[in-house]
């Protein structure tokens, strides 16, 4: 059975960039699949069931179902384990698959779930030689307008059998998957062999939160922040959030998301005005329709000595953009320059670690940047 990996919370005490690579390989804890839904058949509780069966125990965040196509409905004798089993009956005597004869089960996620499909098993019998004793097994995502076929088997006149194989499916949020076994090979004078299905399970896991991995670390003067997505569903936008004693947050960036997707997505952000001594950071993900998911926290220490140095913030703005000026440039007045090299304002000297806000809400569109005596910070102004 596959395993999964999944981001675990951590706190960052300024680590250096071999130390956070590091940390980052330690964040991925193995989480082993679970089974999504089972059918023992023990609360079937009559002879003949009722289609369509609802499995004996699943998980509550989807909905599941058995049915079949192409045979008959015979009962629930008692067979592999417990004391009930799914009893039916099919003729199919050609020598492959029918399309139209098959045994369905099916798992449809709930709004806002999302599952990775791994595994599917089953334990069968056959109740004489005149059973159809071959079968094939495929999965579909969209009610079999394609399918994949996973593996096939034969079935068991003495005892029962096990059989099973990997799915290797993404199911996302109001999804269905549907796996069907098609019986064939069935002998036609012996209509009342009957083909019996016990221990039905589909395995995976529920991926509750898409975020693959969160990382802060410090560079110079600043703070990056780096995060993976495995996938998204109606993703929005990201709100970075920033605060001082990790009690309290404050929206420091936007980042506009990838809407949905099932590909890795690399996001980063520069917070180029950190606090003084501890930034805890965490991620507000809002999807299209304004539901929320505040992730885990990240944890960066700066000195104060760190923080008396020129920088501005944020990296992209509409309005305005915040100043720092550093101790030895407080004397000293600032420039905001275009990419052209044309002087657009001048801001006046400020007193050390002074922060000002500039209104940049009439520049156009493009890259600017604020220019010292002895270096410059760059911004983009978006609509």
């Amino acid at each position: 059975m596959k395993t999964r990996y999944f981001f675990t919370p951590f706190h960052w005490k300024g680590l250096t960039f071999f130390g956070w690579l590091l940390v980052l390989l330690l964040l991925f804890q193995p989480q082993a699949d679970a089974q999504i839904a089972e059918w023992t058949f023990e609360n079937i509780g009559s002879a003949v069931p009722s289609l369509p069966i609802s499995p004996s125990q699943k998980v509550p965040q989807v909905r599941a179902s058995a049915t079949l196509s192409g045979g008959n409905n015979n009962g629930s004798p008692d067979a592999c384990s417990g004391s009930e089993t799914w009893s039916t009956n099919f003729w199919p005597t050609s020598a492959g698959r029918d399309p139209g004869a098959y045994l369905e089960f099916s798992v449809k996620a709930d709004p806002g779930e999302y599952f990775a499909i791994d595994y599917f098993s089953f334990s069968s019998n056959a109740s004489s030689d005149n059973s159809a004793l071959s079968f094939d097994v495929y999965y579909s995502k969209n009610n079999f307008i394609t399918s994949q076929f996973m593996f096939s088997g034969t079935q068991s006149t003495g005892g029962c059998s096990s059989h099973g194989g990997s799915v290797g499916a993404n199911l996302l949020p109001g999804s269905t998957i549907k796996i069907r076994i098609y019986p064939y090979g069935q002998n036609v004078a012996a209509q009342a062999a009957t083909i019996r299905l016990d221990n039905v399970s589909i395995s995976g896991a529920l991926l509750p939160v898409n975020l693959q991995a969160f990382a802060a670390r410090r560079e110079a003067d600043q703070i990056e922040l780096h995060w993976v997505t495995a996938m998204e569903v109606n993703n929005d936008y990201f709100q970075l959030e920033r605060s001082g004693d990790g009690v309290t947050f404050q929206p420091i960036g936007k980042i506009k998301g990838a809407g949905t997707t099932q590909s890795e997505q690399y996001y980063d952000f520069t917070d180029q005005a950190p606090l003084a001594n501890d930034n805890y950071y965490r991620l507000r993900q809002v999807d299209f329709d304004g539901t929320e998911e505040v992730h885990s926290i990240v944890h960066v220490l700066f000195t104060t000595s760190e923080l008396a140095r020129f920088a501005i913030w944020p990296s992209i703005c509409s309005e305005q953009i915040q100043v720092r000026f550093s101790n030895d440039q407080s004397q000293q007045p600032l420039f905001l320059w275009n990419m052209k090299g044309e002087l657009l304002k001048t801001i006046a000297p400020g007193q050390p670690g002074e922060v000002r806000r500039i209104a940049v809400n009439e520049l156009p569109a493009g890259w600017y940047f604020v220019q010292s005596q002895s270096e410059s910070r760059r911004f983009f102004r978006s609509n």
